[in-house]
């Protein structure tokens, strides 16, 4: 879905019917993972009965992004809904896009504004462990990914992880798969299996071994529509680096360091 139409009000019927056109191609008993921010509408109590009566309809496990506005402030969401339409869990996004969600020192630059559509994004507190299968699982929303310890946190609380992204501010490549190679060194780096949902980037999955699957159309990864069905498989030990995160570093950085470390000279 283009940025430009994402928050026209005269698309939201299309993105809901786009939507529910997805679903009827995705296993019942599966989870159907949807991108960063895809419902269309600005979540709040006045509109949340057309979301409740979307995941009834579509007698699916859900998680979906979403602009949720509570007590007056706009947070980047990921929910996870079960087949019932009761909300299991919900997410707030945590690291923010500076100028992008929020604006550094905002008190200092009263006179900045955000690029994006909603204002000034309020920041999550903590990560959510959300429950599928008996398995649970953490999600990074947008470019979260791209913080190793950050993402090593999440990861020692999860089976695996489910990152929900908008690529559609990128123009397609290389930005695309820059953002989705850096997906791999997280799951590598943490022996965890990665899923990825991204509207117009590359959505699909990487294993805790590096293995790359991704959605394709006519062989094209990038601004495609479609569904992508898979089991993720799990891995029940994490890495060397997710225990020890960046102690390795620091030890060949001191070795580096002792040679410039004066000695006496007892000559």
């Amino acid at each position: 879905m283009p940025q430009e139409l994402k928050w026209e009000e005269s698309s939201q019927p299309d993105i809901i019917e786009k939507l529910e056109n997805l679903i009827l191609k995705t296993d019942k008993n599966s989870l159907v993972i949807f991108p960063e921010a895809s419902w269309p509408l600005m979540l709040c109590d006045l509109n949340v009965s057309i979301l409740d009566d979307f995941i009834k309809s579509s007698k699916r496990d859900i998680l979906i992004g979403a602009i949720t506005s509570e007590k007056g402030n706009f947070y980047n969401a990921a929910l996870l809904f079960e087949k019932s339409g009761a909300l299991q869990g919900i997410y707030r996004k945590m690291r923010l896009v500076p100028f992008g969600e929020y604006v550094p020192l905002r008190n200092f630059l009263k006179f900045v504004s955000v690029i994006n559509s909603i204002g000034d994004t309020s920041r999550g507190n903590e990560p959510t462990v959300f429950s599928y299968e008996n398995k649970n699982f953490c999600v990074l929303i947008c470019f979260e990914d791209i913080f190793p310890l950050f993402v090593a946190n999440f990861s020692r609380k999860a089976d695996f992880l489910i990152n929900i992204t908008n690529d559609a501010w990128f123009s397609g490549e290389p930005e695309a798969s820059q953002h989705f190679g850096i997906m791999v060194f997280r799951a590598i780096e943490n022996r965890i299996s990665i899923a990825r949902c991204a509207n117009t980037g590359i959505s699909g999955w990487v294993s805790y071994k590096g293995d790359i699957h991704s959605l394709k159309s006519d062989n094209e990864e990038v601004d495609v529509s479609g569904v992508l069905n898979f089991n993720l498989p799990l891995n029940g030990k994490r890495s060397l680096y997710n225990k020890w995160k960046d102690v390795f570093v620091l030890f060949c950085a001191l070795v580096l360091l002792l040679p410039l470390i004066p000695s006496k000279n007892n000559g």
